[in-house]
C-alpha cells in the first residue's frame, strides 16, 4: 500500500500538482519504522524535492499531542508547531486495552 501511494505522489508532482504525507514522528528506536526511511521515499523525495516537517497534532485540535511528520513537494512550513500546552493536559492513548488492543498512538 505504501509502494501504491508514493506511484500516485510521483504521477500528481509529474502532473504539475502538490502532493503531502503526513506519518507520525520517527522516534528512532525500534519497533516504529518511518516510512520516510523507505527507498522509495528517498527516491521521491530527491526527485521532486520534498521537505519534512515535524509538529504536534495537538496544535490543530487532536486531543493528544501526537508528533508527526508531514513530506511535501511544496511549502509546508505553516504547519511546523510543536506542542505549548501545559504538562498532563493530554488525553494519553499509550498501552492496550482489556481485549489487548492498542490504545492509540504514541504520545
Amino acid at each position: 500500500m505504501v509502494r501504491r501511494h508514493f506511484k500516485i505522489c510521483d504521477a500528481v508532482a509529474e502532473a504539475g500538482y502538490l502532493f503531502g504525507t503526513e506519518h507520525p514522528e520517527d522516534r528512532g528506536v525500534d519497533p516504529s519504522p518511518s516510512i520516510f526511511a523507505a527507498e522509495e521515499f528517498k527516491t521521491l523525495e530527491a526527485k521532486h524535492a520534498c521537505s519534512i516537517i515535524s509538529g504536534d497534532q495537538c496544535r490543530f485540535g487532536s486531543l493528544t499531542k501526537k508528533p508527526t511528520n508531514i513530506s511535501a513537494n511544496g511549502n509546508v512550513t505553516s504547519l511546523r508547531h510543536r506542542c505549548d500546552h501545559s504538562p498532563g493536559s493530554h488525553n494519553i492513548l499509550k498501552g492496550k486495552d482489556r481485549q489487548g488492543f492498542s490504545k492509540g498512538v504514541p504520545y
